[in-house]
């Protein structure tokens, strides 16, 4: 190989080192000012594809809509619902007085939260960079779209279902504390709350907290 094509590699390969060692200190220092950014990131992306069309999307987009109005004009939905989904889009309902637009900025609102709860479960297990990767694909995948413009209460107990999850990772002797056990009961409360099949999913793994800590053989490695 000639003197200049190798001492050229050699800067290339220098370079990239470089960039892999200053990535890897940005993702070690700044682990929550990228997740806030990827967040604010999502929000205005699922603005973007809501507002792309004047209607609801899916088939409950209307029933959303008009629960809205109902619990923000009359104080209840109608017909009753006790999804806590509900109640979180309502507030929106009360802040801007079109509900279609409160729909569409609640829901987004609620898919950029997701990447919190994801990060903090992934980030028991793997390096920082795998739990933002994890975060990222949380909220940009065909899957999460379709929640978003069908979905709306799934995606509320998927949420709550999520945050018990990252809340539930952890050692004996955190867990048991007074607090921890208060925000255990207040999220295991809100996923039962908020869909059926995010209380099916509590309710499974409350029953894995139970046998993991009072059982002869732990069922997570934390």
């Amino acid at each position: 190989m000639e003197p200049h094509k190798k001492m050229k590699k050699e800067k290339q390969s220098e370079r990239l080192s470089r960039f892999k060692s200053q990535l890897s200190t940005l993702i070690r220092k700044d682990s929550f000012q990228i997740l806030f950014i990827l967040m604010l990131l999502s929000f205005i992306y699922h603005l973007v594809l809501l507002f792309s069309s004047p209607f609801a999307f899916g088939s409950d987009g209307y029933y959303y809509v008009y629960q809205i109005q109902s619990f923000t004009t009359k104080g209840k939905f109608s017909p009753p619902d006790s999804s806590l989904t509900l109640y979180f889009l309502a507030f929106f309902g009360f802040i801007f007085s079109n509900p279609l637009t409160a729909l569409k900025i609640g829901t987004a609102f609620l898919i950029s939260i997701l990447p919190l709860p994801v990060y903090l479960s992934a980030r028991k297990f793997y390096p920082r960079s795998f739990a933002l990767t994890a975060s990222f694909l949380a909220v940009f995948n065909p899957l999460s779209h379709y929640f978003v413009l069908e979905y709306v209460k799934n995606l509320g107990g998927i949420v709550f279902f999520l945050f018990l999850l990252a809340h539930s990772l952890q050692k004996k002797e955190s867990f048991m504390k007074p607090k921890n056990l208060i925000l255990l009961v207040f999220l295991l409360s809100a996923a039962f709350l908020t869909h059926k099949l995010s209380a099916l999913f509590g309710g499974i793994l409350f029953a894995a907290l139970l046998i993991h800590y009072f059982g002869k053989k732990p069922v997570f490695w934390v």
